[in-house]
């Protein structure tokens, strides 16, 4: 017994030290100082740069080479390897915290249950992935069912929300992604401008009529990248169209495509009538909005509570929050903003697949997140904890999460990119909202139709159904 233990503390003290090598590299990688393909420093200058005995930075440089990191040339030395763009980096995990407050402490709350993971911004590709709702759903053919894994990890599933997983459910009962956190999405408004612009404050059961009335109110006074967050994505768009009762696909019916639907034409139609009310042109942007909005610089912000935190850092509590403006006979639903985690299906290792799944939904790290205020976590007991329900504007958020939707799910790169560069083409002044859409759903109904007759050798709706479901 007493060699197994020797064998296996060394192995593990192998694995660290390779862990330290690797995110040593990557940390190189990340900043610039390094690029693929490049030349990797001597193994006896890694070795000074880490205080690793340089033996073992050789035994890690042949691991990370096993592993597809790195590539050998013989009597010509190291270097990264030049296909990183395509090849998932192993034991890596992709996000885009590193911009909110809380990152530190959430980095520092991983590492210390898995140290071997190193965290890498959201555009590099990894084998593991948090992605947002649209991306995990358009991408979903290149993950993991994570349904087993999460069901034995968890076979108490009524400690967490059922609301976050349903869109990450294929037909088929496959789990492509198990949500972290989510958030109804809802508008955020800045009393003292509103104020200050002699414009009426929202109010629960506002009209189309009366929103549009504050923007025109606001643009009196305010530049349009200051008045609200307009843009061209389709967790933004997608609110109108669920107001107004439309969709993109229904499955069940005869006719799957509703892009050109009366009621998705009327939700775009509002959305195109916001856009020419806050005077959007080639001039406005918008980058970092919710920042500024979080500094008290812009009037209203369709967001989910993902932004609390950096009105936190900011000390910025003069804020007001309420369901986005009713539809003339629409219906209340709004985006569902989610953090998914993800497994690409080239990792082969279920055991550290069920940790990763473990240790971020466990108690601690939902409840930090929770009390970062950082969106919903999908444990209920750390949403509770996070929740100010001394608070009506939090509470808000737990009184909209049942009017979630995410039923704009596109299944493939292919059929989100057809709808996407579809849709824009009005924003863009190319189109009319009726010709966009008519051209569009045909087109859509061709592609569903050829996916069809590829996948079962006719067109039906059960085809469209299982391939395209929402």
């Amino acid at each position: 017994m007493l060699p197994h233990k020797h064998v296996t503390k060394r192995s593990t003290l192998m694995q660290d030290k390779t862990s330290i090598i690797r995110d040593h590299i990557l940390t190189k990688l990340e900043s610039g100082a390094l690029r693929c393909g490049d030349k990797l420093p001597g193994a006896r200058e890694i070795a000074s740069e880490t205080k690793i005995s340089f033996l073992m930075v050789q035994k890690a440089l042949a691991t990370l080479t096993q592993e597809g990191l790195l590539r050998t040339e013989a009597r010509r030395g190291t270097y990264l390897a030049d296909n990183l763009s395509n090849l998932p980096l192993h034991n890596c995990i992709s996000s885009f915290y590193s911009r909110y407050p809380w990152f530190s402490g959430f980095k520092e709350l991983l590492g210390s249950r898995m140290p071997s993971i190193k965290i890498m911004k959201y555009d590099f590709n990894c084998l593991f992935e948090m992605r947002v709702t649209l991306d995990s759903q358009r991408r979903q053919d290149e993950y993991l069912d994570l349904s087993d894994v999460f069901a034995n990890e968890f076979p108490d599933s009524e400690i967490f929300f059922k609301e976050p997983f349903r869109p990450f459910r294929t037909q088929s009962g496959k789990l492509i992604g198990v949500p972290f956190i989510f958030s109804p999405r809802v508008i955020f408004y800045n009393p003292a401008l509103l104020e200050s612009a002699n414009c009426p404050l929202p109010y629960p059961g506002w009209s189309w009529k009366d929103f549009i009335k504050s923007i025109r109110i606001l643009r009196k006074v305010l530049p349009p990248n200051r008045v609200f967050n307009w843009e061209l994505a389709a967790n933004m768009w997608m609110n109108f169209v669920f107001r107004a009762g439309g969709r993109l696909l229904a499955p069940e019916e005869a006719d799957p495509v509703w892009i050109d639907h009366p009621r998705t034409r009327c939700g775009l139609s509002h959305f195109a009538e916001l856009k020419d009310a806050i005077g959007v042109d080639d001039s406005y942007n918008i980058d970092d909005y919710d920042s500024a909005f979080a500094r008290g610089e812009t009037a209203f912000a369709l967001e989910p509570r993902q932004i609390l935190p950096l009105m936190r850092a900011k000390s910025f509590d003069q804020w007001g929050v309420v369901p986005l403006p009713l539809l003339e006979n629409g219906i209340e639903l709004n985006t569902q903003a989610t953090d998914v985690i993800c497994v690409r299906k080239g990792c082969q290792d279920k055991k550290l697949v069920a940790k990763l799944l473990r240790v971020l939904l466990s108690e601690e790290m939902q409840d930090f997140v929770g009390t970062a205020g950082y969106g919903l976590p999908v444990r209920k007991s750390s949403a509770f904890k996070g929740i100010d329900f001394s608070d009506s504007r939090d509470t808000l958020f737990l009184h909209e999460m049942p009017k979630m939707s995410a039923e704009y799910r596109l299944d493939s790169p292919e059929l989100s990119n057809l709808v996407q560069e579809g849709i824009n083409q009005i924003w863009r002044g190319g189109n009319t909202v009726e010709s966009a859409t008519g051209e569009l759903a045909q087109a859509v109904r061709t592609f569903l139709r050829i996916r069809g007759n590829a996948s079962q050798g006719q067109f039906s709706t059960a085809a469209v159904h299982s391939a395209a479901s929402l």
